[in-house]
């Protein structure tokens, strides 16, 4: 089914994002120069959106990718405030200018996508098609974990606005342009920053990881009674003529997973994907997705993502791990330096001719205000802030892939060769080095093992994975949002507050435990006044 996008919702999104944004023709006039029609630009200028401006990955929307769970807190007392401050902690309302602007610039990407497809389709070239299908499902499966049923779009003519599809539809939708994309993508990358048909595999996997488990789970649960019936089937999942099983969603995850299985390998030293100087062997083998952020890419386009607005600025602490995160590892686990001390001088250690402070470990009972997600460095080198991120951001690791499989593998009832998959991520973890330590991969083993599979894969997944941009939709999908966050603890051992996070704590708590549905994002109002869409369910409808 073609649906349209009107070219007034078109000109919102080009004035919203700025016309320097796209390498793309204004919607309202297909008369362009020869090359702008060229495919490999289009695909080319697709994939770039995903750095475009501060609405991109630079800011707003990785942030709202880290916000509302259980491994980062907003800090009130350090800069965060106002519209963050209300995403950060499922306060959130429909007037919140952050959300419009995510949304505007997610719609941006699927335009520049949309345009890929159609000349790459045009052309007849089969291999571009399938990375423009690719980024296009991938700007809406990010548009569709924060705000559910959203706008399908896929082609330019001046029909009427095309209104919001329920969950089941945008999911099919995804699903569709990702199986083409994993059966006709390219083998090998074809440049930095784009992706293979394991790529899409991985994603596609992790689509139906995220539907069997928001079936199973009974996500509904968190909307029912908050609006009217046509509202709630926008988020349901129970009501879909789709009648495949969560089994079968996970037998078709395992099944695309085991085809990725080998194809990638972890590099010795967990933290060389998150620094300059390490990421060119991360890129070989163990990024399937990333954006490209150094000022060398190969494409040349000098501009770097400022992964600090998100995290540290100017020195002080706007997000922050919380207690609970630091006390997961083990003694012997390298991973254990995503939380760190602050840090602006001090020794140093050089990876491939970029320098970088070393990680201080911070005093788990000592004073307040220092801790900081040590994860991402900028080489200090280049004379800009030391946490300023100058290389590559990874959007999917094998580290990933293994992880997904292990729970797909435990659902399909193989629970002991899940098991396995953990220790070739905790193997790793013993060393920088590539000479690892099984005395210490015991010693994890015992101090990770939880009889519950799917609480300890938690836990792993949150060791490994934390602050890209993943947890929120985990905690969805396995139905632990509310008892997830009502875990939290907003003190020290000593009794002082948790990084002056604890007033984001409290409210975090009191704001979802007054309204569940709030695990989803509210539509934008200006959207819902310009085009007439439905708000999600529990939201003000004004």
């Amino acid at each position: 089914m073609k649906n349209k996008l009107s070219v007034f919702v078109l000109l919102i999104i080009i004035i919203f994002t700025g016309c320097q944004d796209f390498l793309l023709p204004k919607p309202d006039s297909m008369v362009v120069p020869e090359n702008m029609n060229d495919p490999e630009l289009l695909v080319r200028g697709a994939f770039e959106h995903l750095r475009s401006n501060n609405d991109s990955w630079k800011t707003a929307t990785s942030l709202l990718l880290n916000y509302n769970n259980d491994e980062i807190i907003s800090n009130k007392f350090r800069g965060t405030s106002g519209s963050f401050w209300e995403l950060s902690t499922f306060s959130q309302p429909t007037s919140n200018t952050e959300l419009e602007n995510v949304w505007v610039y997610l719609f941006g990407g699927v335009n520049a996508s949309n345009h890929a497809v159609i000349s790459a389709q045009n052309n007849e070239n089969i291999a571009l098609e399938a990375e423009a299908r690719f980024i296009r499902g991938f700007y809406y499966y990010t548009l569709t974990t924060l705000f559910g049923g959203v706008p399908l779009v896929d082609s330019y003519d001046d029909d009427p606005f095309t209104q919001r599809s329920n969950m089941e539809e945008t999911l099919q939708f995804i699903e569709e342009d990702w199986k083409f994309a994993a059966e006709y993508g390219p083998e090998v990358l074809v440049m930095a920053g784009r992706i293979t048909r394991y790529t899409a595999a991985g994603y596609l996997a992790k689509l139906y990881l995220f539907m069997g488990g928001c079936i199973e789970h009974n996500v509904d649960q968190w909307i029912e009674g908050t609006g009217d019936e046509e509202r709630m089937n926008l988020l349901r999942f129970s009501n879909w003529a789709d009648t495949r099983t969560p089994a079968e969603y996970y037998d078709l995850a395992e099944n695309l997973l085991a085809g990725v299985y080998g194809k990638y390998s972890l590099i010795d030293n967990y933290r060389d994907n998150f620094r300059k100087g390490g990421e060119d062997d991360a890129r070989e083998h163990e990024w399937l997705f990333n954006i490209e952020c150094s000022a060398t890419m190969v494409d040349g386009l000098p501009e770097a993502i400022n992964w600090a607005n998100g995290f540290h600025v100017n020195s002080i602490w706007r997000h922050i791990p919380n207690y609970e995160l630091y006390g997961m590892y083990h003694a012997g686990d390298t991973r254990k330096g995503n939380v760190s001390r602050f840090i602006n001088n001090g020794p140093t250690e050089t990876i491939n001719n970029s320098i970088h402070y070393i990680d201080n470990s911070p005093n788990i009972n000592g004073g307040i205000n220092q801790y900081i997600y040590g994860k991402w460095r900028r080489d200090i080198s280049s004379g800009l802030h030391t946490r300023w991120l100058t290389g590559g951001l990874t959007l999917l690791r094998y580290a990933d892939v293994l992880l997904m499989l292990a729970e797909a593998k435990y659902y399909n009832g193989k629970e002991g060769e899940a098991r396995e998959l953990f220790k070739e991520i905790r193997l790793r973890a013993t060393s920088i080095s590539a000479n690892k330590d099984e005395t210490i991969l015991d010693a994890m083993t015992a101090q990770y093992y939880n009889s519950d599979f799917m609480q300890e894969l938690m836990d792993e997944r949150k060791r490994e994975l934390c602050a890209e941009g993943l947890r929120r939709v985990d905690l969805i999908r396995t139905g632990r949002m509310v008892s997830a966050i009502n875990s939290l603890t907003d003190k020290h051992p000593n009794g002082n507050e948790w990084n002056q996070g604890g007033v984001s704590i409290r409210a975090m708590k009191e704001n979802l435990n007054s309204g569940t549905y709030k695990i989803w994002f509210p539509i934008p109002q200006q959207q819902i006044s310009v085009a007439g869409f439905l708000q999600n369910p529990g939201y003000p409808v004004e």
